[in-house]
């Protein structure tokens, strides 16, 4: 019986995992190919495809090449990895995604309608390929208000870091994703959002930007074109900055002076430059809304960053 026991076992064992795997398998593939049809059938994007994709023993999904079309323009995500991957429910509570390397098959398009822009990308690529590396996260708590918790960053090595997260609460995950115009325009998404409920809220949002090295390439970009030396178009651009709130309407003086200071300091180099806001009203965004509408158009703009709660600081 003893035997039995010992050779059963292991078999048992073996055929759980196995199928746990499949079914991850399974999940995840179908997970993928749903997001893809929700983004065709939004209209924003003419192709997407993958070239192949990989579910590993731990849950983690790896994704090669995916290559999306959109208005003439082509790129592939080169590599992209979704770890944290909630299977249990329909639409996941829980994820994070990584995507490292943009590539251009046809070649980087050029901007006509920003050329400083386009120079600054095209220093950065080789053989049509951008090092690219993105993070997304967020996690959804359905018992505490809804609340959604995301966090994300988007960095190219020796230029920037650029960090972002939110967290808000009375919006349920479905509404986030459920609608298509999320795809092709998100600020009317949030505004749909903002009229769903009268409790939905933007409990708080931050953006940390890191200088690695963007403001010496755009200074001496924007230098070159104007002709002059690049410390002194710093310098220039520094004075601008800190004599802004000159040019500010009353209302708006103490809002101006503290960005212009900020910003000043941003521009000396290897700084970070971090903006948040904890609105007042507990975020309600549709409360927030008739205030800060109120004081647009009184042009009370200092009353609004009082309603928002807004920070801005170089260090």
């Amino acid at each position: 019986m003893r035997k039995c026991i010992f050779i059963f076992l292991p078999l048992s064992v073996i055929l759980t995992v196995t199928g746990i795997w499949f079914f991850a398998n399974n999940r995840a593939r179908n997970i993928v190919d749903e997001r893809i049809a929700e983004a065709l059938a939004s209209g924003a994007y003419d192709e997407i495809t993958y070239e192949s994709l990989n579910i590993l023993p731990n849950g983690d999904v790896e994704l090669q090449n995916l290559t999306v079309e959109a208005e003439g323009l082509r790129y592939t995500l080169q590599d992209i990895s979704v770890r944290n991957l909630d299977y249990v429910h329909e639409l996941p509570w829980h994820l994070t995604v990584e995507v490292n390397g943009i590539h251009f098959p046809e070649g980087l398009p050029a901007d006509t309608d920003n050329p400083a822009a386009y120079d600054l990308l095209r220093s950065l690529i080789s053989d049509s390929n951008i090092p690219l590396n993105l993070v997304y996260g967020y996690n959804y708590d359905p018992d505490q208000m809804h609340q959604i918790d995301t966090s994300g960053t988007i960095s190219l090595p020796q230029f920037f870091r650029l960090g972002i997260s939110t967290i808000t609460r009375n919006i349920p995950l479905e509404t986030m994703a459920g609608n298509a115009s999320l795809y092709a325009d998100p600020l009317s998404n949030a505004t749909l959002l903002g009229t769903t409920d009268e409790n939905a809220a933007l409990v708080s949002a931050s953006m940390t930007l890191n200088d690695e090295g963007i403001v010496e390439s755009v200074i001496a970009l924007m230098a070159q074109r104007s002709g002059v030396p690049p410390e002194d178009f710093r310098n220039l651009l520094v004075s601008q900055s800190r004599n802004f709130y000159l040019f500010a309407p009353q209302t708006a003086q103490n809002l101006a002076m503290n960005l212009g200071s900020q910003l000043a300091t941003f521009l000396e180099g290897g700084r970070e430059l971090s903006v948040s806001v904890e609105p007042q009203m507990e975020g309600r965004i549709m409360q927030l809304q008739g205030e800060i509408m109120g004081a647009a158009f009184t042009g009370d703009f200092d009353r609004i960053a009082d309603l928002l709660n807004l920070q801005v600081q170089a260090l």
